[in-house]
This record gives C-alpha cells, sequence and structure tokens, in this order.
C-alpha cells in the first residue's frame, strides 16, 4: 500500500535529479572561474575548474607528463600559475 502512494513521487523526483546535479555542477564552475580566491591567477581555465587539465596530462598522455606541462605553463604564464585547483606554484 505504502509503495503505490510513493510511486507518483518518484519519477518527478528522478527526472529532476539530471537537472540539479547539472547546475550545481554549472554553478561550481562559475564560482571557481569568478568568485574564487585564486581567480586572479594566470592559468588555463580547465585548469582552474576541474582536476581534468592534470588528469589528462598524468593518465591520459601517459608516464607522469604533468611536470613537463608545468615548465610549459611557466613559460606561457609566468612564474606564478594555476596548475589545477587550488595548486599555484609561486616563482
Amino acid at each position: 500500500m505504502a509503495l503505490t502512494l510513493l510511486a507518483p513521487i518518484v519519477p518527478p523526483l528522478l527526472l529532476r535529479l539530471p537537472l540539479l546535479v547539472a547546475v550545481w555542477l554549472a554553478g561550481r564552475i562559475v564560482y571557481r572561474l569568478f568568485f574564487h580566491p585564486l581567480a586572479h591567477i594566470p592559468g588555463p581555465r580547465i585548469a582552474a575548474c576541474t582536476y581534468l587539465y592534470s588528469f589528462y596530462f598524468n593518465v591520459v598522455v601517459g608516464d607522469s607528463r604533468f611536470y613537463i606541462q608545468v615548465e610549459k605553463l611557466h613559460q606561457e604564464y609566468g612564474m606564478a600559475s594555476g596548475l589545477c585547483l587550488g595548486l599555484v606554484l609561486p616563482g
């Protein structure tokens, strides 16, 4: 009896869940790009939003090549550049 009373409620919640997750992720990205205390640090925008930048160079490219990319980032953006979320290497 209790399951039949909850059945009409569950589908609308499940339909809204992906939308809520997308809105939450968009809010996190906007915060990290514009309102985070380290948002003014130069560097790749994907590195400011997620860990995908370091993941790509450590895992996808293989052989933990992120340290090579760090040197390129220092040449392009200067000695203080944002490498990933919350990680800034000062000059």
